[in-house]
């Protein structure tokens, strides 16, 4: 089976599992929230707030906040 590197990353637990990769994968989408921060200084922090990260085993550590 062919899987996109987002689907690889969750199986092989990359990043956080938690989340069912279906429903990881719809919380982790930022366009409407990257289109409402366009202008902030603080973009990349403001996009990222609330969303799955990388799991605690690779460095990362959980939903930011």
């Amino acid at each position: 089976m062919l899987r996109l590197s987002d689907e690889l990353a969750h199986c092989i637990g990359a990043i956080d599992r938690f989340l069912r990769f279906a429903l990881f994968k719809a919380k982790s989408q930022v366009n409407d929230r990257a289109k409402a921060t366009d202008d902030d200084p603080r973009f990349s922090v403001r996009i990222r707030e609330g969303l799955p990260r990388m799991s605690r085993e690779c460095g990362g550590a959980g939903v930011t906040r």
